[in-house]
């Protein structure tokens, strides 16, 4: 028993294409017709998407893909000029059609071939694929990095562009995961220093990212006026100078000072909790980017400011009661970060809770904010909605939000 249905002769009619040519052009007649002429693209960056959603014959990828203009730009001109291309796995670099490379000059790797990489994440407890990136060093400069499968070879090239390092021209960034794969992605699109093509979410995959890789290729050899790349065997083509762009340096913001060590990329995360699903669903996410590491979660209650004209022994009470609803609230994720064995503390505040998050943040020098989108809030009208859109606007360092 296969568990499938039984098909009768007759029951099914197949497609006519049967020519490799044939498939994809009909693949993608397919999903031109099916998107409709309300496509969330135009131009590059719809046959960019077209081409990952073929890859994955996945429609609903198209909500989820972050396609910028300028990160397209970057990455056919760092193409075009010959630049390296490095994966974070051999699957990824399997799905990158090598010949189209040959007539720009570039040339592709996994950083996993490096020798005795296995053993040095082991000495330094990280994954292999952070090692093997963090391992390249200058060599990231100008390069185009994809990444498939590992959301720690994103965090890697934070760290990288975080100690001054050379930026790479473009990051495909589409891992794969339940942990910190979605994380790492939202990271990354903070960091103007790294142009990316990214997919949101859990979703992602080695084909994904080198289906990226292959459009901006198609694309390239298009502009070359390359009727067959996949038979160049002629000099690299002359392509016109691309449009003038702002190349100045682009910090990441708040990882200027450097990540930290290996081992733990970061060292005091912000938790605001409010006692709402989402605030323990955070929670559970800094935990997730805390363990294994020497990280410190901060938990964070804010109840709001007291009427002025509440004083004597009536203040006291309210305040009494006030903390006391406030231990109560942060208790269960008290309780998770013991039981994961995370280092953890709690503090109390009162006030404004969009301007307590960041002061705090500021004060006890946490690296990353991890809140909840939606919350419980009697604070001045608020809802964590909003107290979320001020401290992403507001924070002097990354801030996650959690859905």
């Amino acid at each position: 028993m296969t568990g499938r249905a039984a098909i009768r002769p007759g029951a099914v009619e197949l497609d006519p294409a049967s020519a490799p040519g044939e498939i994809e052009a009909r693949s993608f007649a397919l999903i031109e017709e099916e998107v409709g002429p309300a496509r969330p693209f135009s131009g590059p960056a719809w046959l960019v998407a077209r081409r990952i959603v073929h890859a994955a014959g996945d429609l609903s990828l198209l909500e989820d893909l972050v396609l910028p203009e300028s990160a397209l730009a970057a990455g056919l001109a760092a193409l075009a000029g010959g630049a390296a291309l490095f994966t974070d796995t051999e699957m990824a670099l399997a799905g990158i059609v090598r010949r189209r490379l040959t007539p720009f000059g570039c040339a592709a790797q996994c950083v996993l071939s490096r020798p005795g990489l296995a053993q040095e994440a082991a000495r330094l407890g990280v994954t292999r694929s952070f090692a093997g990136f963090a391992a390249l060093g200058p060599r990231l400069g100008g390069s185009v990095a994809v990444v498939g499968n590992a959301p720690t070879a994103l965090l890697a090239l934070l760290r990288h562009v975080g100690n001054g390092g050379s930026p790479p021209a473009l990051v495909v960034g589409m891992p794969v995961g339940f942990v910190n794969a979605a994380e790492a992605k939202e990271l990354l699109l903070q960091c103007p220093a790294l142009p990316s093509l990214v997919l949101r979410g859990r979703r992602g995959g080695s084909a994904l990212a080198s289906a990226a890789v292959n459009a901006l290729l198609v694309l390239l050899a298009e502009k070359a006026g390359l009727a067959d790349p996949l038979r160049w065997t002629g000099p690299r083509p002359v392509l016109p100078p691309p449009a003038e762009r702002d190349m100045a340096e682009k910090p990441c913001p708040h990882l200027t000072g450097g990540m930290p060590a290996m081992a733990s990329y970061y060292k005091k995360i912000l938790v605001p909790v409010d006692g709402s699903p989402h605030a323990e669903l955070a929670c559970r996410h800094a935990v997730g980017l805390a363990d294994g590491g020497d990280a410190e979660i901060l938990l964070l209650h804010c109840y709001g400011d007291l009427p002025m004209i509440l004083g004597g022994d009536s203040r006291e009470a309210v305040i009494a009661a006030s903390e006391k609803e406030a231990a109560r609230l942060l208790a269960p994720c008290l309780r998770h970060c013991e039981e994961s064995r995370v280092r953890c503390r709690s503090v109390i505040h009162n006030g404004n809770p969009s301007r307590t998050i960041v002061r705090v943040a500021k004060e006890d020098c946490c690296d990353l904010i991890v809140m909840g989108s939606r919350g419980l809030s009697d604070f001045s009208g608020l809802v964590m909605g909003s107290v979320s859109h001020r401290v992403l606007e507001y924070a002097d360092i990354p801030v996650l939000i959690v859905k």
